[in-house]
């Protein structure tokens, strides 16, 4: 004998299973179960299940996707910052440097202590030429997270780019402190 299911319970069991294949490394599968939840109720995508679903296409290489989902989600949340970073980490991946920093920027009026954030708002600027602008907002970084190796190293790296050594050797000598901390805290953990 045939049963029914409730829509609600249908939406409900597309999650699962999304969960169920995102777990197992079916991207493919899981953003069909996804889809499936959308067609039944095409607002979930303005909350927390569209920044699932764009995470699940960037996993899988579906990056215009992504993109086109960040940007109906950003409609119903534009003060979304985990979504801004999302989308401004697909532009900055295509070379779209501009849009990257629009995308950083607005995250970081709602967010201002985010130090992944200011770190790659550096580099962004950085490959714009724009050094000074770089070396502030790399410094900020290092401010927020001073343990954090590869800020140190790259802001190291602008100013021996720059030529300015007086500068890149303090840099320098805190990475290796770090990383001489950090191997002695493996050996002690042995």
């Amino acid at each position: 004998k045939a049963f029914s299911v409730s829509e609600t319970d249908l939406v409900k069991l597309h999650k699962n299973l999304a969960t169920h294949y995102r777990k197992k490394g079916d991207m493919a599968r899981a953003i069909e179960s996804l889809k499936k939840v959308a067609e039944s109720d095409p607002g979930v995508l303005k909350g927390k299940l569209g920044l699932t679903l764009a995470e699940y296409y960037i996993l899988n290489g579906n990056y215009d996707e992504a993109k086109s989902t960040l940007k109906e989600y950003l409609k119903a949340n534009p003060t979304a910052p985990e979504a801004l970073v999302m989308l401004g980490n697909l532009y900055a991946k295509g070379s779209e440097h501009d849009s990257a920093i629009k995308c950083y920027e607005e995250s970081l009026k709602h967010n201002g202590q985010d130090h992944f954030v200011l770190f790659r708002l550096g580099i962004l600027h950085e490959k714009k030429k724009d050094h000074k602008k770089a070396i502030e907002l790399l410094q900020s970084a290092v401010a927020l997270a001073p343990q954090e190796v590869k800020y140190l190293q790259h802001l190291g790296f602008i100013f021996e780019a720059l030529g300015d050594h007086a500068n890149a050797v303090p840099y320098f000598k805190k990475v290796m402190e770090l990383e001489s901390e950090k191997m002695h805290l493996d050996a002690e953990a042995l």
